[in-house]
């Protein structure tokens, strides 16, 4: 049975609805279903075909679409991560802070900010000014400051 509305101008309209679907879905799946029915459409105003040889290039068309948007996506996503998230401690490398409690057998604390940071570094008094060096995880490794 022929389907006589497989037209070029069918294939647009679907893929406008799909367009549509993925602003109120967005996982870049509707996206390339939406490319596959354009090039389809493409395809069959071109070429004209069967409506079964119009459904392969479709799928054809759309897998190869989901694919390379996913992979574009991915690769571009990941240029953008910044590798600084979730390492804000990393700031303060190089910056100096006094001793709020006594460095005492090579441990003390700081306050930056509102919040206080336990250090690691040679043994001082409170208000030695130290300079942070290093961070491993939540501790500041450092250093008197004038070293």
């Amino acid at each position: 049975m022929p389907l006589e509305w497989m037209q070029p101008w069918s294939w647009w309209i679907l893929a406008l609805i799909l367009a549509v679907l993925e602003l109120v879905t967005p996982a870049l799946f509707f996206l390339g279903l939406a490319t596959g029915a354009v090039f389809t459409g493409i395809m069959a105003w071109v070429m004209p075909a069967s409506w079964q040889v119009q459904l392969i290039f479709f799928a054809l068309f759309s897998a190869l679409s989901v694919f390379l948007w996913r992979r574009g996506m991915a690769h571009r996503m990941s240029e953008k991560a910044d590798s600084s998230l979730n390492q804000g401690s990393r700031n303060y490398i190089g910056k100096t802070y006094p001793v709020t409690e006594a460095i005492v057998g090579g441990r003390g604390k700081v306050q930056i900010g509102d919040g206080v940071w336990s250090v690691e570094g040679e043994d001082c008094t409170i208000g030695t000014v130290v300079r942070v060096v290093r961070v491993d995880g939540t501790v500041l490794k450092v250093v008197k400051e004038g070293r």
